[in-house]
């Protein structure tokens, strides 16, 4: 099976599906709605799947998958016991570089 995402406005209960699927191929049909307003009928009144998760756009699950990550790295503490502005100062320390230290 092949995926091929598109957008498209509903227009009297249609859809126009992209000019290269060709007539008499069977195809399988996932809607999306964006708007939120619109309170959906009972999918099982229609013969249709329905979903307990919500389902994703790519963008929206890159997201999710990015907060999660970040929220385990939060969570593993790194820089527990190290004390912040020392550090910068003793990364800022001005060192002789190509030269001998004089006394």
């Amino acid at each position: 099976m092949q995926a091929i995402e598109f957008e498209a406005v509903a227009q009297n209960h249609f859809i126009r599906i992209p000019e290269n699927i060709p007539d008499g191929v069977s195809i399988r049909v996932l809607v999306l709605v964006e708007d939120e307003k619109i309170t959906m009928l009972k999918a099982k009144d229609f013969g249709v799947k329905t979903f307990s998760q919500p389902v994703l756009t790519e963008s929206q699950q890159r997201k999710k998958n990015l907060k999660e990550a970040l929220n385990k790295a939060v969570a593993l503490n790194v820089f527990e016991g190290i004390d912040g502005v020392e550090w910068q100062k003793e990364q800022r320390q001005d060192r002789m570089i190509g030269r001998e230290e004089e006394c």
